[in-house]
């Protein structure tokens, strides 16, 4: 299967709908899939079509042919967070020399479990934004840092999963920029911070 690049855009001041890149050009979901709702984010594209991705293919696969479907070049959109509200966002800290030296301002030490187990901790899911999109910070904060990271996004529900069937709830990679305060990183998780 060739790589799919799903996304959520704003464009022409109109509220934000899911779209796939394909070149040069963003081609509108809900026009492409011929959806009788407005498909807002890429969540809710998971939720109405579960196999929107093979579904969207084959829709490509016939694009020229479909003539009224919105595409416009993609540097004309602003682009939103795909999933504008995602029911959890957790974060985990998977590098042993990250967690070592993220530990070591505080003192302390990666815990046993992280050895065990990923230890993760939960994100506000409201606190989302896309690209080019302005951080504010807390007036004289000084210790605000960023991490660049790769962000999973799980496209359909499971609980206590294998290792060996991951690959199944896993819709998509998007880039994710973890914005912390460190000193209250520091405070709250000490060896996350």
């Amino acid at each position: 299967m060739k790589t799919m690049i799903l996304l959520t855009y704003q464009n022409e001041n109109a509220g934000t709908r899911a779209g796939v890149k394909a070149g040069d050009v963003i081609v509108d979901l809900t026009e492409l899939l011929e959806c009788k709702e407005v498909i807002e984010d890429v969540k809710m594209l998971m939720e109405i079509y579960p196999d929107a991705v093979s579904r969207i293919q084959k829709a490509l696969d016939c694009l020229d042919e479909k003539s009224d479907v919105h595409k416009f070049q993609a540097d004309t959109a602003k682009l939103c967070t795909p999933v504008l509200h995602p029911t959890t966002l957790r974060d985990s800290c998977m590098f042993e020399v990250h967690s070592n030296n993220a530990g070591a301002e505080s003192d302390l030490k990666t815990p046993p479990l992280w050895y065990e187990r990923p230890i993760f901790y939960y994100q506000n899911p409201n606190s989302l934004s896309g690209p080019e999109a302005e951080v504010k910070r807390k007036v004289g904060d000084t210790t605000l840092d960023y991490e660049a990271e790769v962000a999973f996004v799980v496209g359909k529900k499971g609980f206590s999963v294998k290792a060996e069937d991951a690959e199944e709830y896993i819709l998509g990679l998007t880039i994710f920029n973890d914005w912390s305060d460190r000193a209250l990183c520091i405070k709250e998780s000490g060896f996350l911070g």
